[in-house]
């Protein structure tokens, strides 16, 4: 082939002249190509590079800079992937057409103005000898997690990732890529993308380029709130129309689910998504489906619409009974950014050598930026969540706190009203668990179960969570709590809370009444009060009598960052 050194100064753009030479041509008659091997990600520093810069004739390249434009200046190190550079691979997981089908289902992509979760890849190809053909494929390990389209001027046609079909030829072939699913325990999210150009069975010319499918993040209570969701226990509902006011207070829409789902904490996770595309930063949710039966995870899917996506990931398992709801997602958080982990880190709850499903943490881990994933011990909790353990909240100063339940410190305040002359007072006044304050302190067995979880787990986990997130002593905020035999909470869990923007909305403990005030509420406004978020405790003593508070009856959809990750990158992965 005649090779010709050309500058190249003109950006492509997705509206360039397309004349194809035929839809389908004929399938030559060439040898099975090998397997391609995935390229390695590698650590590379950008490099400068110019508009002059020269392209090869034969050149298969995406947005490797991360612009949000395919143009030259993509060319260099296409063939190599790192967290900072490289092209990005999205999951088309939203709906576009409003079909009820995410997007990787549907037949053919909608079109390059309304789907912009579709990898623009551009293949230059002049001066090819005549009889040439060009065909295109991936790794084999990628392959069944891709699908790629080119632009036709019939419109989006399949691509053949075998190598076998040859594409529709030209100067200038527009492709489309698009994920079918996030990296998993199955695939890395790594693929290799090769084009050749082929006259019978000799191979003219080759050229491969690198990408990886983006990454699914977690989003941390500390992020702002742009929706919440609840559902009605029944028709004399209290809770729902005390929720609409807070979030009216806190501009925050609520959608509320009528079917009458219990835990809406449980039965999903709204992350978001990443990605340069059309020229500018695209920041969308993902919606995470619970890994119940149907009937409890139904609501997830409920949220899928253009620019909002939804996937699953693994099925429900058989557990012991102790442990039926360790998979559960009031059992998944993430902390805001820590020194080590600019976008959080997962954490989870493990009891009896059960943890969260392996499937969620090993897909947690394959994501990268908040892992590793960290277990803690909430053995000796019923419902066994790490919700009721800790929460963070945001601290006026722009860091947080963090809030980790104390029987000690419940044990304390006891003690200390006992003492004061309150003895005859109720706590968790009536609820079912509603008992006096001399009564519980003269309980030893209460009390001495009490300051044993403290000594034997809750005080080895803030040790855990100070070690591995590096939060100072004085940001680590203990909150009264006082548990029963089998871990359910006596009065409702004040831990178990929603921040709101601007406020705080927490259960209300149904504390004793001292001077016209309650006094957990009390305790608890003192604690948190460097937060400078505004208080609001909500009634939710039905859901407390089920096991569960405010954190675990609601859910909240928050707004994605803005920051691209691979600015902000963990050190491991700098």
């Amino acid at each position: 082939m005649k090779r010709l050194r050309v500058l190249w100064i003109v950006v492509l753009t997705i509206t360039g002249s397309i004349v194809p030479e035929s839809l389908y041509p004929q399938t030559a008659s060439v040898p099975a190509p090998p397997n391609l091997e995935a390229i390695d990600p590698e650590s590379i520093e950008p490099e400068t590079l110019e508009s002059e810069d020269v392209l090869p004739d034969f050149a298969l390249y995406s947005d490797t800079n991360r612009d949000g434009s395919v143009t030259a200046l993509d060319v260099r190190l296409r063939d190599r992937w790192s967290w900072k550079m490289g092209a990005l691979l999205p999951f088309n997981h939203d709906d576009d057409n409003k079909n009820g089908i995410p997007d990787w289902k549907d037949a053919t992509p909608i079109d390059l103005a309304n789907d912009r979760e579709l990898a623009l890849v551009r293949l230059r190809a002049i001066d090819r000898e005549p009889g040439s053909e060009i065909f295109i494929q991936s790794d084999a390990v990628s392959r069944p997690y891709l699908r790629a389209f080119q632009r036709t001027y019939r419109g989006w046609v399949p691509v053949d990732l075998k190598g076998y079909r040859p594409i529709t030829a030209g100067r200038d072939v527009v492709l489309g890529l698009e994920a079918t699913q996030f990296a998993d325990r199955n695939w890395n999210g790594y693929v290799t993308m090769a084009a050749t150009l082929r006259r019978g069975r000799k191979i003219l010319e080759i050229d491969r380029m690198a990408m990886r499918v983006i990454p699914w993040l977690m989003l941390p209570s500390t992020a702002p709130a742009l929706q919440i969701f609840a559902s009605p226990l029944d028709r004399e509902d209290r809770f729902v129309p005390n929720l609409q006011r807070q979030a009216d207070a806190a501009n925050v829409d609520l959608l509320v689910d009528p079917t009458g789902l219990l835990w809406m904490q449980d039965t999903m996770e709204i992350g978001f998504v990443q990605f340069p595309s059309r020229g500018a930063l695209q920041v969308m949710p993902s919606v995470l489906e619970g890994i119940r039966d149907e009937r409890l995870d139904g609501f997830a899917r409920s949220l899928l619409q253009k620019d909002t996506g939804w996937f699953a990931v693994s099925e429900p398992r058989e557990l012991p009974e102790a442990d039926a709801w360790i998979d559960w997602y009031g059992n998944l958080e993430v902390t805001p950014p820590l020194p080590k982990y600019p976008w959080g880190r997962v954490y989870y709850g493990t009891a009896d050598g059960i943890s969260m499903h392996p499937d969620i943490v090993e897909f947690i881990n394959t994501q990268e930026l908040q892992s590793p994933a960290l277990a803690i011990d909430t053995s000796w909790l019923y419902i066994r969540h790490v919700d009721e353990v800790v929460s963070f909240v945001p601290h006026r100063d722009g860091g947080f706190l963090m809030l980790v339940t104390s029987p000690k410190a419940g044990v304390k305040l006891l003690h200390d009203l006992d003492r004061r002359g309150y003895g005859n007072l109720v706590m968790a006044r009536g609820l079912t668990t509603e008992r006096k304050i001399r009564d519980l302190v003269r309980d030893t067995k209460t009390i001495a179960h009490n300051l044993k979880l403290q000594q034997q787990h809750v005080d080895s986990i803030v040790a855990q969570l100070q070690r591995e997130f590096e939060i100072p002593l004085d940001r680590i905020v203990p909150i009264p709590a006082l548990y029963g035999e089998r871990g359910d909470s006596l009065w409702p869990n004040m831990v178990n809370l929603v921040v709101l923007n601007d406020r705080l909305l927490v259960a209300n403990p149904q504390g004793s009444i001292v001077n016209g005030r309650d006094v957990l509420q009390d305790e608890f406004r003192h604690r948190v009060a460097p937060s400078g978020l505004q208080i609001a405790f909500l009634d939710d003593a039905q859901y407390h009598e089920l096991k569960g508070n405010l954190h675990c009856a609601t859910n909240v959809r928050r707004q994605g960052s803005f920051q691209t990750f691979w600015t902000q990158l963990p050190d491991r992965l700098r």
